[in-house]
Protein backbone atom coordinates (compact mmCIF):
# COMPACT_ATOMS: atom_id res chain seq x y z
CA UNK A 1 0.00 0.00 0.00
CA UNK A 2 2.74 1.77 0.92
CA UNK A 3 4.70 2.04 -2.23
CA UNK A 4 1.21 3.04 -4.31
CA UNK A 5 0.85 6.17 -2.06
CA UNK A 6 2.14 9.98 -3.19
CA UNK A 7 5.27 10.21 -0.81
CA UNK A 8 3.28 13.20 1.20
CA UNK A 9 0.72 11.35 2.42
CA UNK A 10 2.73 8.24 2.82
CA UNK A 11 2.69 8.10 6.71
CA UNK A 12 -0.63 8.85 7.04
CA UNK A 13 -2.02 6.15 5.10
CA UNK A 14 -0.01 3.67 6.50
CA UNK A 15 -1.06 4.67 9.71
CA UNK A 16 -4.63 4.53 8.87
CA UNK A 17 -3.83 0.95 7.13
CA UNK A 18 -3.45 0.08 11.23
CA UNK A 19 -6.21 1.97 12.43
CA UNK A 20 -8.93 0.42 10.21
CA UNK A 21 -7.30 -3.32 11.46
CA UNK A 22 -7.90 -2.20 14.57
CA UNK A 23 -11.68 -1.16 14.09
CA UNK A 24 -12.21 -4.46 11.93
CA UNK A 25 -11.01 -6.04 15.29
CA UNK A 26 -13.00 -4.05 17.51
CA UNK A 27 -16.11 -4.78 15.51
CA UNK A 28 -15.83 -8.44 15.28
CA UNK A 29 -14.91 -9.06 18.68
CA UNK A 30 -18.81 -6.85 18.86
CA UNK A 31 -20.57 -8.34 16.90
CA UNK A 32 -19.29 -11.85 18.74
CA UNK A 33 -20.05 -10.63 22.11
CA UNK A 34 -23.72 -9.71 20.61
CA UNK A 35 -24.28 -12.43 18.73
CA UNK A 36 -23.14 -14.88 21.58
CA UNK A 37 -25.69 -13.07 23.83
CA UNK A 38 -28.46 -12.28 21.73
CA UNK A 39 -28.51 -15.79 19.77
CA UNK A 40 -29.17 -19.05 21.58
CA UNK A 41 -26.55 -21.49 21.11
CA UNK A 42 -26.89 -23.49 18.00
CA UNK A 43 -24.60 -23.22 14.56
CA UNK A 44 -26.06 -19.92 14.14
CA UNK A 45 -23.57 -18.07 16.50
CA UNK A 46 -20.51 -19.18 14.32
CA UNK A 47 -22.48 -18.95 10.75
CA UNK A 48 -23.67 -15.61 11.71
CA UNK A 49 -20.38 -13.64 11.84
CA UNK A 50 -18.88 -15.77 9.73
CA UNK A 51 -21.62 -14.31 7.19
CA UNK A 52 -20.88 -10.73 8.01
CA UNK A 53 -17.27 -10.89 7.21
CA UNK A 54 -17.24 -12.37 3.75
CA UNK A 55 -19.28 -9.07 2.89
CA UNK A 56 -16.17 -6.47 3.15
CA UNK A 57 -14.13 -9.74 2.14
CA UNK A 58 -15.99 -9.94 -0.96
CA UNK A 59 -16.00 -6.32 -1.88
CA UNK A 60 -12.26 -6.67 -1.70
CA UNK A 61 -12.39 -8.99 -4.35
CA UNK A 62 -14.29 -7.36 -7.17
CA UNK A 63 -12.08 -4.62 -6.14
CA UNK A 64 -9.13 -6.89 -6.90
CA UNK A 65 -10.35 -6.80 -10.60
CA UNK A 66 -9.84 -2.87 -10.87
CA UNK A 67 -6.75 -2.32 -9.33
CA UNK A 68 -3.40 -1.58 -11.60
CA UNK A 69 -0.16 -3.67 -11.43
CA UNK A 70 2.50 -1.28 -8.72
CA UNK A 71 4.94 0.75 -10.55
CA UNK A 72 7.33 -0.18 -8.07
CA UNK A 73 6.75 -3.75 -9.34
CA UNK A 74 6.74 -3.36 -13.09
CA UNK A 75 10.00 -0.74 -13.21
CA UNK A 76 11.41 -4.05 -11.09
CA UNK A 77 10.21 -5.89 -14.35
CA UNK A 78 11.76 -3.56 -16.87
CA UNK A 79 8.35 -2.34 -17.84
CA UNK A 80 9.10 1.36 -17.43
CA UNK A 81 6.67 2.04 -19.34
CA UNK A 82 3.49 0.14 -18.02
CA UNK A 83 4.97 1.71 -14.97
CA UNK A 84 4.49 5.90 -15.64
CA UNK A 85 1.34 4.80 -16.87
CA UNK A 86 0.43 2.89 -13.69
CA UNK A 87 1.83 6.01 -11.60
CA UNK A 88 0.08 8.32 -13.85
CA UNK A 89 -3.64 6.63 -13.48
CA UNK A 90 -2.88 6.37 -9.50
CA UNK A 91 -1.94 9.75 -9.33
CA UNK A 92 -4.70 11.36 -11.62
CA UNK A 93 -1.70 13.21 -13.70
CA UNK A 94 -1.04 13.02 -17.44
CA UNK A 95 2.16 10.37 -17.98
CA UNK A 96 4.50 13.16 -19.03
CA UNK A 97 3.69 15.05 -15.86
CA UNK A 98 7.57 16.16 -14.13
CA UNK A 99 6.60 14.68 -11.05
CA UNK A 100 4.98 11.33 -12.70
CA UNK A 101 8.60 11.29 -14.54
CA UNK A 102 10.31 12.50 -11.37
CA UNK A 103 8.97 9.49 -9.09
CA UNK A 104 9.44 6.93 -11.92
CA UNK A 105 13.40 7.97 -11.74
CA UNK A 106 13.32 7.72 -7.72
CA UNK A 107 11.84 4.42 -8.11
CA UNK A 108 13.78 2.88 -10.88
CA UNK A 109 17.09 4.64 -8.96
CA UNK A 110 15.93 2.70 -5.41
CA UNK A 111 15.82 -0.43 -7.36
CA UNK A 112 18.69 -0.39 -9.27
CA UNK A 113 20.47 0.31 -5.35
CA UNK A 114 18.91 -2.69 -4.18
CA UNK A 115 20.11 -4.63 -6.86
CA UNK A 116 23.45 -3.41 -6.14
CA UNK A 117 23.47 -4.18 -2.97
CA UNK A 118 22.12 -8.06 -2.70
CA UNK A 119 24.14 -8.81 -5.73
CA UNK A 120 25.78 -12.45 -5.42
CA UNK A 121 23.88 -12.07 -1.89
CA UNK A 122 22.40 -16.06 -1.30
CA UNK A 123 20.99 -17.66 1.45
CA UNK A 124 23.53 -19.19 2.18
CA UNK A 125 24.66 -16.28 4.65
CA UNK A 126 22.22 -16.56 6.80
CA UNK A 127 23.63 -19.35 7.78
CA UNK A 128 27.35 -18.20 7.80
CA UNK A 129 28.88 -18.61 11.62
CA UNK A 130 28.33 -15.11 12.91
CA UNK A 131 25.29 -14.75 11.58
CA UNK A 132 23.38 -17.58 12.35
CA UNK A 133 22.09 -17.33 15.97
CA UNK A 134 20.89 -13.94 14.90
CA UNK A 135 18.94 -15.28 11.73
CA UNK A 136 17.30 -18.48 13.58
CA UNK A 137 16.68 -16.18 16.44
CA UNK A 138 14.96 -13.71 14.60
CA UNK A 139 13.17 -16.55 12.56
CA UNK A 140 11.69 -17.52 15.49
CA UNK A 141 10.17 -14.58 16.61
Amino acid sequence: MAENCPPAVRGRITGLFQEFLVIGSTFAYWLNYGVALHIKPSTKQWRIPVAIQLIPGGFLLIGLFFLKESPRWLVKQGRFEEATNSLAYMRREEVNDPEILKEIAEIKAAIDEEVNATEGVTWKECLAPGIRIRFITGFCM
